[in-house]
């Protein structure tokens, strides 16, 4: 079967509407304009439609927000230049530090971040183009932001799984597992410099940023794996749990910096080694990690020992600690194999791992 091409799609759609958004363009009170949402970020589809952010600060009324032309669907919204000042310096300044809750942003200011950051501005050198790459330097705080959301949305999943779990509710276990799996893929995204909001494009971002590394592999039968009976159910919410936490780690270390989650290749566990204990959810602020757990307890890791606790997965516990020094090598900061294995076994006092078997 022949796959559409999207970038030709986009490009004849734009081309398509390119004359309404140039007769909005001489409108009163009309700054500039720039054309945003999923076709700008590569992953619409051909049924997609064009979205164009109208940057103004008029009083003459509101513009029509839809129009159509040659069959193609032109959506407006309209943004003021105040407005979008205000997410710049938001943004130049937020830093995700503890007491500094991602959850106090509204998701409207990061949809709205992210999609000028991706867009495509209505006239080359004016005013979109100048804020849109004055947004794009904000990036690597909006991938900071989106990463701590994912995990803390995870932690609130996770609380709510464990409790269909304890009363047997195995329909609903299936499905929490399959939300928790699909919003720690969310941050794994973000860490791998997809910050594009939206679990409908899970499975293009997997082609994009889990192919090569085998992520794919892993995750997409999980998604879609059988949980018809309460023993399927239990089974799969174990490996999907142990995927989540692996994911979010794997963001909040490797993608944190720098958006190079993709590096990670290491996704399947095993028996026989150290592993992780199911209910913590890791959550990254500024340079420590907080790991929170369902029945309120809380421990403190660094970023460092993060990427070990990620790497014990019940594999043989030396397997675990030489991916570890391997990826802390990766992100500049390397580790004796001898002191990271000594570490290894002190998490196991720590009720963060536990023998596998």
């Amino acid at each position: 079967m022949n796959t559409p091409d999207l970038a030709a799609i986009t490009e004849r759609k734009l081309a398509a509407v390119q004359p309404v958004a140039a007769r909005l363009l001489a409108e009163e009170d009309v700054v500039d304009a720039y054309y945003g949402g999923s076709l700008m970020a590569g992953l619409g589809t051909s049924r997609s439609d064009v979205d164009l952010f109208v940057l103004s600060d008029r009083k003459t009324g509101p513009l029509p927000a839809q129009h159509i032309h040659d069959r193609e669907r032109l959506d407006v919204e309209v943004r003021s230049t105040a407005d979008i000042q205000r997410l710049l310096e938001k943004f130049a300044t937020y830093r995700v530090v503890d007491g500094n809750w991602s959850q106090a942003t509204p998701v409207k200011d990061i949809d709205d971040a992210v999609r000028l950051a991706h867009s495509r501005p209505a006239t080359p050198d004016g005013e979109a183009a100048r804020l849109r790459e004055a947004m794009r330097d904000r990036l690597p705080v909006l991938r900071q932001l989106l990463i701590n959301r994912a995990s803390i949305e995870c932690l609130m999943i996770i609380e709510d799984l464990f409790g269909a779990r304890e009363m047997g509710d195995w329909g609903a276990v299936g499905l929490l597992g399959r939300n928790l799996l699909m919003e720690a893929l969310q941050g794994y995204f973000v860490g791998c410099g997809e910050p594009y909001i939206g679990h409908k494009w899970a499975y293009v971002k997997l082609d994009r940023v889990g192919t090569a590394n085998g992520l794919k592999d892993v995750a997409v039968p999980l998604l879609e794996a059988d949980v018809s009976t309460p023993e399927r159910a239990a089974a799969v919410a174990d490996e999907r749990i142990a995927l989540a936490q692996k994911l979010l780690s794997v963001a909040s270390t490797l993608g944190w910096n720098s958006p190079d989650a993709a590096w990670w290749t290491q996704w399947s566990g095993g028996r026989g080694g150290l592993g992780r204990e199911q209910e913590w959810v890791p959550i990254r602020f500024g340079d420590d990690v907080k790991y929170e757990s369902p029945n309120a307890r809380m421990r403190q890791l660094t970023p460092e020992a993060t990427v070990l606790w990620a790497a014990l997965d019940g594999r043989p516990t030396q397997d675990g600690v030489t991916q570890a020094v391997r990826a802390l090598d990766h992100l500049g900061s390397p580790q004796r194999t001898d002191l990271v294995a000594d570490f290894a076994e002190r998490l196991a006092t720590s009720g963060l791992v536990r023998p596998l078997v």
